[in-house]
Protein backbone atom coordinates (compact mmCIF):
# COMPACT_ATOMS: atom_id res chain seq x y z
CA UNK A 1 0.00 0.00 0.00
CA UNK A 2 2.75 2.28 0.76
CA UNK A 3 4.57 1.58 -2.02
CA UNK A 4 1.55 2.44 -4.14
CA UNK A 5 0.77 5.89 -3.17
CA UNK A 6 4.25 6.42 -3.73
CA UNK A 7 4.15 5.38 -7.35
CA UNK A 8 0.72 7.54 -7.60
CA UNK A 9 2.64 10.74 -5.69
CA UNK A 10 5.32 10.15 -8.49
CA UNK A 11 4.78 9.65 -11.81
CA UNK A 12 8.15 10.24 -12.83
CA UNK A 13 10.15 7.96 -10.49
CA UNK A 14 9.62 3.76 -11.21
CA UNK A 15 9.26 1.56 -8.57
CA UNK A 16 9.71 -2.35 -8.03
CA UNK A 17 8.48 -4.42 -5.48
CA UNK A 18 9.50 -8.20 -5.20
CA UNK A 19 9.00 -8.28 -8.48
CA UNK A 20 5.47 -8.48 -8.38
CA UNK A 21 4.51 -4.57 -8.85
CA UNK A 22 6.46 -3.05 -11.54
CA UNK A 23 5.82 0.72 -12.66
CA UNK A 24 8.07 2.16 -14.97
CA UNK A 25 9.63 5.42 -14.71
CA UNK A 26 7.94 8.71 -16.43
CA UNK A 27 4.77 7.08 -16.87
CA UNK A 28 1.57 8.61 -17.87
CA UNK A 29 -0.42 9.58 -15.17
CA UNK A 30 -3.78 7.51 -16.36
CA UNK A 31 -1.68 4.29 -17.07
CA UNK A 32 -0.33 4.70 -13.85
CA UNK A 33 -3.65 4.66 -12.28
CA UNK A 34 -4.43 1.30 -14.49
CA UNK A 35 -0.82 -0.23 -13.35
CA UNK A 36 -2.29 0.51 -9.44
CA UNK A 37 -6.15 0.13 -9.28
CA UNK A 38 -6.31 -2.02 -12.54
CA UNK A 39 -7.22 -2.37 -16.15
CA UNK A 40 -11.14 -1.96 -15.28
CA UNK A 41 -10.57 1.85 -15.11
CA UNK A 42 -9.44 2.62 -18.39
CA UNK A 43 -11.80 4.75 -20.03
CA UNK A 44 -13.78 5.00 -17.38
CA UNK A 45 -11.94 8.03 -15.22
CA UNK A 46 -13.09 11.68 -15.20
CA UNK A 47 -10.62 14.05 -15.87
CA UNK A 48 -10.07 16.75 -13.57
CA UNK A 49 -8.61 20.36 -13.62
CA UNK A 50 -9.59 23.21 -12.07
CA UNK A 51 -8.86 25.83 -10.57
CA UNK A 52 -10.41 28.21 -7.18
CA UNK A 53 -11.94 31.48 -8.57
CA UNK A 54 -10.71 33.13 -5.10
CA UNK A 55 -7.45 34.45 -4.09
CA UNK A 56 -6.66 30.99 -2.19
CA UNK A 57 -4.75 29.88 -4.87
CA UNK A 58 -6.01 26.43 -5.07
CA UNK A 59 -5.94 23.53 -7.89
CA UNK A 60 -7.48 20.09 -7.98
CA UNK A 61 -6.27 18.12 -10.50
CA UNK A 62 -6.47 14.35 -11.11
CA UNK A 63 -9.25 11.77 -12.19
CA UNK A 64 -12.40 10.35 -10.52
CA UNK A 65 -14.03 7.17 -11.35
CA UNK A 66 -17.89 7.77 -13.30
CA UNK A 67 -20.45 6.76 -11.12
CA UNK A 68 -20.60 3.32 -12.30
CA UNK A 69 -17.22 2.26 -11.19
CA UNK A 70 -16.91 1.84 -7.80
CA UNK A 71 -15.34 -0.49 -5.21
CA UNK A 72 -16.51 -1.87 -1.70
CA UNK A 73 -13.59 -0.36 0.32
CA UNK A 74 -11.73 3.45 -0.17
CA UNK A 75 -8.68 1.04 -0.88
CA UNK A 76 -8.59 2.78 -4.14
CA UNK A 77 -8.93 6.45 -2.87
CA UNK A 78 -5.25 8.35 -3.41
CA UNK A 79 -5.47 12.14 -2.24
CA UNK A 80 -2.38 14.48 -2.05
CA UNK A 81 -1.65 17.83 -0.94
CA UNK A 82 0.99 19.46 -2.30
CA UNK A 83 2.50 16.18 -3.63
CA UNK A 84 1.97 14.40 -0.43
CA UNK A 85 0.13 11.24 -0.03
CA UNK A 86 -2.23 12.08 2.47
CA UNK A 87 -5.64 10.64 4.59
CA UNK A 88 -7.37 13.60 5.71
CA UNK A 89 -10.71 14.02 6.71
CA UNK A 90 -11.73 16.89 5.03
CA UNK A 91 -10.68 15.75 2.20
CA UNK A 92 -12.57 12.12 2.11
CA UNK A 93 -15.75 13.60 3.63
CA UNK A 94 -15.76 16.18 0.50
CA UNK A 95 -15.33 13.06 -2.25
CA UNK A 96 -17.97 11.24 -0.45
CA UNK A 97 -20.24 14.30 -0.30
CA UNK A 98 -19.54 14.99 -4.22
CA UNK A 99 -21.10 11.35 -5.01
CA UNK A 100 -23.85 11.47 -2.64
CA UNK A 101 -26.63 11.55 -5.50
CA UNK A 102 -25.49 8.71 -7.37
CA UNK A 103 -23.67 6.18 -5.33
CA UNK A 104 -24.80 3.96 -2.19
CA UNK A 105 -23.72 4.94 1.25
CA UNK A 106 -21.50 1.35 1.60
CA UNK A 107 -19.89 1.91 -2.04
CA UNK A 108 -16.93 4.36 -2.28
CA UNK A 109 -15.68 5.59 -5.53
CA UNK A 110 -12.21 5.71 -7.06
CA UNK A 111 -9.72 8.68 -7.51
CA UNK A 112 -6.46 10.20 -7.68
CA UNK A 113 -7.14 13.68 -6.83
CA UNK A 114 -3.88 16.25 -6.31
CA UNK A 115 -5.16 19.66 -4.13
CA UNK A 116 -2.38 22.36 -4.52
CA UNK A 117 -1.94 25.36 -2.33
CA UNK A 118 -0.32 27.79 -1.17
CA UNK A 119 2.23 26.01 2.01
CA UNK A 120 1.03 29.03 4.30
CA UNK A 121 -2.64 27.68 3.97
CA UNK A 122 -1.98 24.28 5.33
CA UNK A 123 0.08 22.43 8.39
CA UNK A 124 1.83 19.03 7.38
CA UNK A 125 3.07 18.66 10.56
CA UNK A 126 -0.27 17.60 11.93
CA UNK A 127 0.50 13.91 12.68
CA UNK A 128 4.60 12.50 12.86
CA UNK A 129 3.47 10.19 9.92
CA UNK A 130 2.81 13.46 7.60
CA UNK A 131 -0.34 11.74 6.69
CA UNK A 132 -2.48 14.08 8.07
CA UNK A 133 -2.61 17.77 7.73
CA UNK A 134 -4.31 20.99 8.74
CA UNK A 135 -6.21 23.53 6.62
CA UNK A 136 -6.19 27.15 7.39
CA UNK A 137 -9.82 27.36 6.04
CA UNK A 138 -10.80 23.75 5.91
CA UNK A 139 -14.92 24.95 4.86
CA UNK A 140 -13.44 26.89 1.89
CA UNK A 141 -11.42 23.77 0.83
CA UNK A 142 -14.09 21.39 1.38
CA UNK A 143 -16.32 23.42 -0.97
CA UNK A 144 -14.26 24.07 -4.01
CA UNK A 145 -13.77 19.93 -3.80
CA UNK A 146 -16.98 19.69 -3.59
CA UNK A 147 -18.65 21.54 -6.36
CA UNK A 148 -15.48 20.83 -8.64
CA UNK A 149 -16.23 17.17 -8.67
CA UNK A 150 -20.20 17.73 -8.61
CA UNK A 151 -19.98 19.48 -11.74
CA UNK A 152 -17.71 17.21 -13.43
CA UNK A 153 -20.00 14.09 -12.66
CA UNK A 154 -23.47 16.69 -13.98
CA UNK A 155 -21.76 16.96 -17.49
CA UNK A 156 -21.05 13.31 -17.57
CA UNK A 157 -24.57 12.03 -16.63
CA UNK A 158 -25.95 14.95 -19.01
CA UNK A 159 -23.74 13.79 -21.82
CA UNK A 160 -25.37 10.11 -21.25
CA UNK A 161 -28.72 11.46 -20.99
CA UNK A 162 -28.35 13.06 -24.42
CA UNK A 163 -26.98 10.17 -25.96
CA UNK A 164 -29.37 8.36 -28.59
CA UNK A 165 -30.74 5.33 -27.13
CA UNK A 166 -31.44 3.25 -30.56
CA UNK A 167 -30.24 3.81 -34.23
CA UNK A 168 -32.74 4.83 -36.64
CA UNK A 169 -33.35 1.47 -38.56
CA UNK A 170 -35.16 0.56 -41.97
CA UNK A 171 -38.15 -1.28 -40.46
CA UNK A 172 -41.72 0.43 -40.64
CA UNK A 173 -42.92 2.54 -38.18
CA UNK A 174 -45.86 0.24 -36.27
CA UNK A 175 -48.71 1.96 -36.47
CA UNK A 176 -51.05 1.26 -33.35
CA UNK A 177 -54.17 -0.93 -33.53
CA UNK A 178 -57.38 0.46 -32.75
CA UNK A 179 -59.84 -2.12 -31.32
CA UNK A 180 -63.85 -1.85 -31.83
CA UNK A 181 -66.22 -3.57 -28.91
CA UNK A 182 -69.08 -1.70 -30.67
CA UNK A 183 -69.50 0.38 -27.65
CA UNK A 184 -70.50 3.33 -29.86
CA UNK A 185 -73.68 5.02 -28.27
CA UNK A 186 -73.97 7.50 -25.59
CA UNK A 187 -74.31 6.52 -21.91
CA UNK A 188 -77.01 8.43 -21.68
CA UNK A 189 -78.84 6.09 -24.95
CA UNK A 190 -77.71 2.35 -23.57
CA UNK A 191 -79.36 3.59 -20.28
CA UNK A 192 -82.84 4.63 -21.86
CA UNK A 193 -82.78 1.72 -23.59
CA UNK A 194 -81.44 -0.73 -20.43
CA UNK A 195 -84.13 0.72 -18.22
CA UNK A 196 -87.14 -0.58 -19.50
CA UNK A 197 -86.05 -4.00 -19.25
CA UNK A 198 -84.63 -3.65 -15.85
CA UNK A 199 -88.69 -2.55 -14.66
CA UNK A 200 -90.44 -5.83 -16.81
CA UNK A 201 -87.73 -8.14 -15.40
CA UNK A 202 -88.62 -7.18 -11.90
CA UNK A 203 -92.39 -6.41 -12.21
CA UNK A 204 -92.57 -9.99 -13.36
CA UNK A 205 -91.23 -11.58 -10.55
CA UNK A 206 -94.14 -11.30 -7.82
CA UNK A 207 -93.23 -11.82 -4.03
CA UNK A 208 -94.18 -15.47 -3.25
CA UNK A 209 -96.04 -14.94 0.86
CA UNK A 210 -96.14 -18.15 2.71
CA UNK A 211 -99.05 -17.71 4.47
CA UNK A 212 -100.06 -20.45 7.27
CA UNK A 213 -103.14 -20.22 9.21
CA UNK A 214 -103.28 -21.33 12.57
CA UNK A 215 -106.38 -22.93 13.88
CA UNK A 216 -107.03 -23.34 17.69
CA UNK A 217 -108.27 -26.70 18.68
CA UNK A 218 -109.10 -27.34 22.10
CA UNK A 219 -107.71 -29.85 23.51
CA UNK A 220 -109.69 -33.00 24.53
CA UNK A 221 -109.26 -34.84 28.00
CA UNK A 222 -108.41 -38.04 27.70
CA UNK A 223 -109.30 -40.61 30.11
CA UNK A 224 -107.36 -44.21 30.25
CA UNK A 225 -108.50 -46.93 32.78
CA UNK A 226 -105.42 -48.60 33.92
CA UNK A 227 -105.31 -52.28 34.72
Amino acid sequence: EVVKRLAMARTDVGFVLNDKWRYRRNEDLMDRIASVMGDDVVGRMLEIDAVSGSTSGMKLTGYISEPTLRRASSVDQYLFVNGHPVKDKVLVGALRAAYMDVMHAREFPLCALYLWLPTNAVDVNVSPAKTEVHFLEPTHVRSFIIKTLRDRLSKTMVNNVSAPVCEKTDMPDVVPYKFNFGIQKNVSCVRDEIKPLFENSFAAIKPVVNVTKHTETPIENVFVDMP
